[in-house]
């Protein structure tokens, strides 16, 4: 019963997304910014209320970070790119800011075009992989500069690229290490919506297997054992195998053995069955101990140093 209720919804919102694709659009209502800051005018032209802040804002930053005491044309250059860039992070894909200096002010006539919106998102090839978090990994970036979450964000083409190589490395630290992400496709089923098309070769699935820890020891086999017992046939992870080789090397530095060291080595390049070994390799080093202790004269009670002597 909730399937049926599924599609019925689905369908709703197709034929009303439809209906208004046929509608005309109603026209944006716009304004003129008149901005005077650190001495130099701009004029921005065709700002809807939407954009008013960011343009206001990427003009101020601009104004305040130039040299320039009279508008120039490299500065006014300067303006509209950054407007433009702004409105292409929020989505308007067809922006255009054209410019002139007219009566020593930077004029920016702003044509915005429609905003663009992320639709639907698919993925090919995702396997088993939760569709949620590789769809929060592709919109990570827009949703950290807008500092909200939406599923239909703006569509940022530079957003989205930087979107796929982490779902790329989100697949590579499942152990799918020679996985490739390639670069979204946007496809416009109805206007001011962008749908995501993202191919996924996971390739080949690796996993960690026999782990084995050499070298002197000095009794601590049982903690060793127990730290690497959580690697022992999950993905292949090279991140979790540096934590494990760091955790080692606590438990001696914990013993004052400073200059303990612990390698860490797993080749999936040799490995045939997609089971990769892992290698950790020992050296305590001398153990450190206090000799001494001699407090620092001439200071406050309370406040004295303490100097300590190693053996």
């Amino acid at each position: 019963m909730k399937r049926g209720l599924h599609i019925i919804a689905a369908g709703v919102m197709l034929a009303a997304a439809t209906a208004a694709a046929g509608r005309p659009a109603k026209p944006v209502k716009t304004t003129v910014l008149d901005i005077t800051a650190h001495g130099l005018r701009v004029r921005a032209t065709g700002v809807s209320e939407t954009a008013e802040a960011d343009v206001r804002d990427v003009i101020k930053e601009q104004t305040a970070l130039a040299e320039d005491v009279t508008m120039s044309p490299p500065l006014a250059d300067d303006l509209a790119f950054f407007v433009r860039q702004r409105y292409l992070d929020l989505g308007y894909v067809e922006v255009k800011v054209p410019w002139e200096i007219v009566g020593g002010a930077a004029l920016l006539e702003v044509d915005e075009g429609p905003p663009t919106l992320v639709g639907t998102i698919t993925f090919e090839g995702a396997g088993e992989q939760d569709v949620k978090e590789l769809t929060a990994y592709l919109l990570r970036r827009t949703h950290e500069k807008l500092k909200e979450s939406s599923d239909h964000p703006p569509y940022v083409e530079a957003d989205l690229r930087a979107g796929a190589g982490l779902v790329q490395r989100y697949f590579q630290s499942q152990g799918f290490l020679e996985a490739v992400v390639e670069e979204p496709v946007c496809t416009h089923s109805v206007p001011g919506r962008c749908d995501i098309h993202v191919k996924i070769i996971p390739g080949r699935h690796y996993q960690i297997g026999v782990i084995r820890v050499t070298g002197d020891l000095l009794g601590q086999e049982k903690e060793i054992q127990e730290k690497t017992a959580e690697l022992a046939g999950i993905p292949f992870n090279e991140v979790k195998i540096e934590r494990v080789r760091a955790e080692i090397l606590g438990i001696y530095q914990a013993q004052g053995r400073f200059s303990a060291a612990v390698t860490a080595e797993a080749d999936a390049a040799g490995d045939r069955d997609g089971t990769v070994p892992v290698s950790y390799h020992v050296i305590p080093g001398p153990q450190y101990r206090i000799t001494g202790i001699e407090p620092e004269p001439g200071l406050p009670k309370g406040a004295t140093p303490v100097d300590f002597a190693f053996a």
